[in-house]
């Protein structure tokens, strides 16, 4: 599984530096770290007023935060890994809209987002 975090200016005033925080935390928690590879780049063309857009292997979800990272991150990653979350709170939450991104996915720039956080 690849998870691209938008590091764009746009998201990194909505937590996307956070949101690497929390999926590098959480991956690590769960034994993920053979199976993720957790990367950045910079804007997806998806700007939305909310949070950040995330892109999970080819689907792309926007308005993520850090405040909806538990659910987002269980819905998205432990449960197509067949796994339950161990700090589950119980709280319902919505499923993220999915954007169908057509363009040309080469086009896009990948960093690796493990040592640039500030």
């Amino acid at each position: 599984m690849i998870i691209m975090i938008c590091v764009g200016s746009s998201c990194c005033l909505k937590g996307s530096y956070e949101l690497v925080e929390l999926f590098k935390k959480a991956i690590a928690e769960h034994g993920l770290e053979d199976d993720v590879t957790l990367a950045g780049n910079f804007c997806t063309g998806n700007c939305n007023r909310i949070g950040v857009t995330i892109q999970i292997d080819d689907n792309t979800y926007t308005g993520v935060t850090p405040a909806g990272f538990d659910a987002f991150f269980k819905e998205h990653v432990l449960i197509p890994f067949g796994k339950t979350d161990k700090g589950n709170t119980g709280k319902e939450h919505q499923p993220c809209p999915t954007v169908s991104d057509s363009r040309n996915q080469t086009a896009k720039t990948a960093t690796n987002v493990s040592a640039t956080a500030p």
